[in-house]
């Protein structure tokens, strides 16, 4: 994701350098979707005791930018299709 962030907080998350593959346009719904899905993801590990996976957070985060995508105008399709291009595992 080209996004290095050692202990940043979530606060800080917002003023961190833009990475250069996710387009400007709705970069804060972006974060907001991935730190969505941590927290999301650190709770299905505390509370329901599953394993941390980073493929499946990568995999949910995708499966959520799809869903936004129905929040956007068509015209602006491509910038999901470039956060879904990020989730993809290396």
């Amino acid at each position: 994701m080209d996004l290095h962030v050692g202990s940043t907080t979530v606060k800080e998350l917002w003023s961190l350098p833009r990475p250069p593959a996710v387009p400007e346009a709705h970069y804060s719904v972006f974060i907001f979707l991935c730190c969505w899905r941590i927290w999301k993801h650190r709770n299905e590990v505390v509370f329901r005791a599953e394993e941390p996976s980073l493929l499946r957070l990568l995999r949910d985060c995708k499966e959520d930018a799809h869903l936004w995508a129905g929040r956007l105008p068509r015209s602006e399709a491509h910038i999901v299709d470039s956060w879904c291009l990020i989730f993809n595992p290396m």
